[in-house]
């Protein structure tokens, strides 16, 4: 069964988890800001299976490709 919060995340654009739930010791640097995010970090996902997510601070899509 899924919670409310849960489906709301899953109907909205995005869904937030992890960054590299591979490798949470891994860390990215955000190309607008600056900021590291680590691994372990919670993002908003935009378009996950593209590698696209939401930058924590400065809150700009990143394309990870």
């Amino acid at each position: 069964m899924i919670d409310d919060s849960d489906l709301w995340d899953f109907m909205t654009d995005g869904s937030y988890d992890i960054l590299f739930p591979d490798d949470e010791n891994a860390s990215y640097m955000c190309p607008f800001c600056g900021s590291i995010i680590n691994g372990s970090d919670e993002v908003n996902w935009i378009d996950r299976e593209n590698g696209v997510f939401q930058c924590p601070v400065c809150e700009k899509n990143i394309d990870m490709n």
